[in-house]
């Protein structure tokens, strides 16, 4: 069932035929907004577009991001239309749930734990399965925040790292227990450095 949160969802793969109708790349307030006009006026019952597009040029049109998002999820508010769009990387989650978007669980999860963990080699990583090793994270999805990137230098001999604080992260549980609650560490400490010398 797709549905932004000012539609009723629509249902795919039911009893009715299902119609997805929009531009290949949301590329101005203009376009996607008369898009969305025409696509209502057809009897489409879904509003799609492509914020984020995958290009093999680094000086090809690469989508317009989280502005496409906004623009598209704007567009399909005023005509009434849940929108559908693709995301290419996990953190693009959780700015498509932050404009009004619904987002599937399953792929959400798999998005940010299973596909994670397979890019950085971790192939037993990210599945609820026996064998496997399975960190939790708690999410409120309306609360989900991501704040600025902030430097932080405190690894050992001065070595700086990128942190990024996010809001809405209930609790996160690693190998059972829990080691962050509303986004504040614990004192546990579950965890192992993995080091990859291939």
């Amino acid at each position: 069932r797709i549905g932004g949160a000012w539609s009723d969802a629509v249902e795919v793969g039911g009893a009715e035929f299902v119609v997805a109708a929009g531009p290949c790349a949301v590329e101005t307030r203009e376009q996607i907004r008369e898009a969305a006009e025409v696509v209502a006026r057809a009897g489409a019952q879904l509003l799609r577009g492509g914020a984020y597009k995958p290009r093999t040029s680094p000086y090809a049109f690469q989508g317009l991001g989280e502005e496409g998002v906004r623009l598209l999820a704007e567009a399909g508010r005023e005509a009434g239309l849940p929108v559908v769009t693709e995301v290419m990387a996990a953190e693009e989650v959780a700015i498509i749930v932050r404009k009004g978007e619904r987002i599937d669980l399953a792929y959400a999860v798999k998005a940010q734990a299973r596909d994670t963990a397979v890019a950085v080699g971790m192939k037993d990583r990210g599945l609820l399965a026996p064998g496997y090793k399975a960190d939790l994270n708690v999410i409120d999805f309306e609360g989900l925040t991501l704040h600025a990137p902030q430097m932080s230098y405190d690894l050992p001999a001065g070595g700086k790292r990128l942190l990024q604080k996010v809001d809405g992260y209930l609790h996160t549980i690693v190998s059972g227990q829990e080691t962050y609650t509303n986004g504040n560490p614990t004192e546990a400490l579950p965890g192992r450095l993995v080091r990859n010398f291939s």
